[in-house]
């Protein structure tokens, strides 16, 4: 028996075929690496959130021991890299205290990274 071969008999792919699945593997690639680009800058952001909190608590703690002395418009830096500044609130006289906001910064000239609002007591002014 003889082997013919039949017009509509495929060996395998053509060049197109291959050229058009690597395009469509490499733009699969480019979005997963994008995706992960960004979960890894969301995590260190994250992190970096964490870290401030962190920081306000250990200050917030420090300065609760004595309350009359807590600064109400001040500014300084951590050891840990991180700004920190408070200033008094404008607030109506039915709350009761000052309102002070304390802000953590993670550098200068940028948004703060964490931020609270206290409620001093009026007797602490």
């Amino acid at each position: 028996m003889k082997w013919t071969n039949c017009g509509n008999a495929r060996g395998g792919m053509t060049l197109v075929e291959v050229v058009a699945g690597l395009a469509l593997l490499a733009t699969l690639m480019a979005s997963l690496l994008a995706v992960k680009t960004r979960v890894v800058h969301q995590a260190g952001l994250t992190e970096r959130r964490a870290q401030a909190v962190a920081a306000a608590d250990q200050l917030l703690s420090e300065w609760w021991r004595n309350p009359k002395t807590f600064p109400r418009a001040s500014a300084g830096m951590l050891p840990s890299g991180f700004g920190w500044r408070t200033r008094i609130v404008n607030n109506s006289p039915e709350v009761g205290g000052q309102v002070v906001r304390l802000e953590m910064f993670d550098g200068p000239d940028i948004a703060p990274t964490v931020a609270v609002e206290l409620l001093l007591p009026t007797w602490s002014q």
